[in-house]
Order: structure tokens, then sequence, then C-alpha cells
């Protein structure tokens, strides 16, 4: 019965080596397996650090762009700010002489005003009086015509007088005309 215990350790040790190399085998297999597993993620790790870099470029261009025009507008709205100010204080300077050009066409406006009512009292003054000295002229005129009047009529009576005496004198002896002058009216 000896070789009964030394077939058994064979068939064991047949059976462990066949076990053996297979789990060799599975165990290859599994590091094949592995190996091509790592060596795809590897790629596809590659792939994405690629991406990821250009990505990364993509992304920081597009920043420096944006912030390139970022700065170029701060810039322009900056210089559009300053001449907005400027323009501002441009306007604030006008509208403040405007304001004092305003306020001087007003007092000039109440000093004219002050002066046309001078002016127009003085003028309806001065025509009250050229209506009261025509009025005073038409009376003195009237007084005239009435004193003109009384003078010729007087006249006429001593010039009529004058001729009954006249004829009652002698001609050789007067040397007054037959002839009656006639008085002139004046106005």
């Amino acid at each position: 019965m000896a070789t009964a215990p030394e077939n058994d350790w064979k068939a064991k040790y047949e059976a462990k080596q066949t076990e053996l190399n297979e789990l060799q085998r599975f165990f290859n297999e599994y590091q094949d397996s592995c190996n091509e597993l790592e060596a795809e993620l590897n790629r596809e790790i590659e792939n994405l650090e690629r991406k990821c870099k250009t990505t990364e470029n993509d992304v920081a261009k597009r920043y420096q762009a944006q912030i390139h025009e970022m700065e170029v507008s701060t810039s322009t709205l900056q210089e559009e700010h300053g001449e907005a100010n400027q323009r501002i204080q441009i306007l604030e300077k006008e509208r403040r002489e405007l304001e004092q050009k305003n306020d001087d066409l007003e007092r000039n406006y109440r000093v004219l005003e002050c002066s046309f009512e001078s002016a127009k009292d003085r003028c309806d003054k001065a025509i009250e009086r050229v209506v009261w000295l025509e009025g005073e002229l038409e009376d003195l005129r009237q007084r005239d015509q009435e004193r003109e009047q009384r003078h010729q009529d007087k006249l006429r009576e001593k010039l009529q007088a004058a001729q009954l005496v006249s004829k009652s004198v002698p001609e050789a002896a007067s040397p007054i005309s037959h002839e009656t002058p006639t008085p002139t009216p004046t106005h």
C-alpha cells in the first residue's frame, strides 16, 4: 500500500499543478486584460489630457481675448467718460453764462419797461399839453380873428367916415383918392 499514498500524492500534485496552470493562465489572461485596459485607459487619459490642454489653451486664449477686449472697452469707456465730463463742464459753463445773460436781459427788460412807461407817461403828458396848446392856439386864433374883424370893422367905419368927409370937402382941396381900400383878412 505504499504505492497508493504515493499515487495519491502524485494525483494531488498533478491536480494542483493543473489547477496552478489554469490559475496561471487565468492570471496571465487577467494580466493581459489589465494591461490592455491600462493601455486603453492611458490612451484615453492622454486623449483627455490633450483635450483638456487644448480646451485649457482655448479657454486661456478666449480669457486673454476677453481681458484685452474688456481693457479696450474700459479704456474707451474711460475716454468717453472723460469726454462726457468735459462736455458736461462745458455745458454747465454755457448754462451759467446763459443764466447770466438771461438775468441781464431780464434786468434790461425791466429797465426798458420802466423807460417805456416813463416815455409813455411823458408822451401822454406831451399829447395832453399839445391838445391843450392846440385849444389855446385855437382860442388865440379865434380872439385874433375877432380882434382883426373888429379892427377891420373899425377901419371900414373910419374909411366910410373919411369918404363922407372927403365928399363933403371940395375935391380940389383934398388929396385923398376916391378909391376905397379893401382890407385883406389874415389867418
